[in-house]
């Protein structure tokens, strides 16, 4: 027969205050929570509203089995109804632990709603085996019962909690959203935890009406705790999302006016190479002529040393040439190992007291590319790096193959499309150049590829040197990562696509 509720338990009296006052603040922040989601349809605001619709579920469901425990007295009913309650907690355990993980990581999965149905369903079977059992064995004490089943659901509880703080732990991203939603849930965790500690009262003596009303707040409080912190964590979410938009399209506006700087300096850069290289042929023209005429040494020494210098302009002329595009190139499909084989002594060379290391593959590989750039793109860097070395140092130049290219300077620019000449490459190529220098400071490493950037004296580099590097890269769709560390050396790594190799004319006619 129904009692009234002036006439139930404290217990009763407590279960069922809270469960209809929550039912109300849940579903009102369900439709909260959605609507943010309908709103901004972000993927971790997506998870977290199904969270918050198996909560508003469970709440409906819940209301009946309070209502049929403690008003009609019906304790087969109530059981039967908080297992169903639970196994909806449960199952929005993967939903919590997903939401987390995708503010967390930015990364996630498609299964959550099998992992979502599985949980659910596990915990069905297991509290409803559970009570069956008790009640079977044990149908005179009634605390046992309820003991498995607040056990069970404070355990429900605790799991997204712990999951949370974990994922909080180890953010890279959305810090504050993971911190308030691990404080939101743990919250919830605290509220599963009063809720079993209030079962052992189960039979016993009445609580006062201050200690009901404050249990009945502190439930209230648990869950407004994790919806507040919801709706909080996904504004939170939303201005990082905006706040990354905005870095994204100030470094894409950065890279267009670089562009444009580029594109202008390179028509300059174009117009006096070629003015300075008419100047120099008459310069190399009148050398070699007063060769003929010297008669004393000192005379065909200064004549030496003017030719030498006309031919260092002309060096200089050619890398203003290839900054601004202008230079001639043919794209040639070469086998890259045995072509750096065949640089090496020179590499040696240049490298002067340093010790150069080559190591080659085995597995013949091409690449299509100008020859003379992609020498000269050897030269830069293997010069580069004896300059930053100590004396009797040592340089190693590498050569692999690799499966996916890493994203560098060009890829930042939004410059390559990691396709370049040969197409889309099923493996890429990595020379790397590393150093055990001195290294490159942190401030100066994004200003390395600017033309005529350089930390060299002036009688030492022109600051062409890696700005050529990185044109000739572009051209080839390839693209250059810089990793380097004051004090203890720099790596420079040229990805560049592979192709196959060049097919004779005569085989394919045969």
């Amino acid at each position: 027969m129904p009692v009234r509720f002036d006439d139930l338990s404290s217990f009763d009296k407590i279960n069922l205050g809270a469960t209809l006052i929550q039912t109300a603040v849940m579903f009102a922040f369900a439709l909260a929570v959605t609507g943010v989601w309908l709103t901004h349809r972000r993927p971790a605001m997506r998870v977290l509203a199904g969270y918050w619709a198996m909560f508003a579920a469970a709440a409906a469901v819940n209301v009946f089995s309070s209502w049929s425990g403690a008003v009609w007295r019906d304790r087969v009913l109530s059981l039967s109804l908080t297992t169903v309650v639970v196994a909806l907690h449960a199952a929005a355990v993967p939903f919590a632990n997903e939401s987390v993980r995708r503010l967390s990581r930015d990364e996630g999965t498609s299964s959550v709603v099998r992992a979502s149905v599985g949980v659910g369903l596990g915990v069905l079977l297991v509290h409803g085996l559970g009570v069956w059992t008790a009640l079977t064995w044990w149908p005179e004490v009634r605390l046992v019962p309820v003991l498995l089943s607040r056990s069970l659901h404070a355990a429900v509880f605790i799991a997204p909690a712990a999951f949370a703080i974990v994922h909080w732990r180890t953010a890279t991203q959305n810090r504050l959203s993971a911190l308030l939603l691990a404080l939101g849930l743990s919250a919830l965790a605290a509220r599963g935890l009063l809720e079993l500690a209030l079962g052992f009262r189960f039979g016993q003596p009445e609580l006062s009406a201050l200690a009901v009303a404050s249990a009945i707040l502190f439930n209230l409080l648990g869950l407004m705790t994790l919806g507040v912190a919801s709706l909080i964590a996904m504004a939170a979410e939303e201005q990082e999302v905006v706040h990354r938009q905005s870095e994204e399209l100030r470094r894409a506006e950065q890279s267009r006016q670089q562009g444009q700087r580029l594109e202008s300096l390179g028509r300059l850069a174009s117009g006096v190479a070629h003015d300075f290289n008419n100047v120099l042929a008459v310069v190399m023209v009148t050398a070699d002529n007063l060769r003929d005429e010297a008669i004393t040494t000192s005379q065909r020494e200064d004549i030496e040393s003017l030719s030498n210098a006309a031919e260092r302009g002309r060096g200089l002329v050619k890398q203003l040439l290839t900054f601004s595009r202008q230079q001639p190139v043919s794209n040639d499909i070469f086998e890259v190992n045995a072509h750096l084989l065949e640089l090496e002594s020179m590499l040696q060379r240049l490298a002067g007291d340093m010790t150069l290391r080559l190591e080659v593959g085995a597995i013949p590989t091409f690449v299509r590319m100008d020859r003379v750039n992609y020498d000269q793109l050897m030269l830069n860097l293997v010069v580069n790096a004896r300059d930053a070395s100590r004396p009797n140092g040592r340089i190693e130049l590498s050569l692999r193959v690799w499966p996916t290219p890493k994203a560098g300077i060009l890829a930042a620019r939004g410059a390559s499309s990691h396709g370049g000449n040969g197409g889309s490459s099923a493996e890429w190529i990595c020379v790397a150049v590393e150093d055990f220098g001195s290294g490159i400071p942190a401030e100066v490493l994004p200003y390395v590829f600017e033309p005529f950037f350089s930390t060299k004296s002036p009688d030492r580099g022109t600051g062409l040197g890696l700005a050529t590097v990185l044109g000739i890269v572009a051209r080839a769709g390839g693209d250059v990562v810089v990793e380097s560390e004051p004090g203890k050396g720099t790596r420079f790594e040229i990805w560049l696509p592979s192709v196959e190799a060049a097919v004779p004319l005569a085989s394919v006619t045969a």
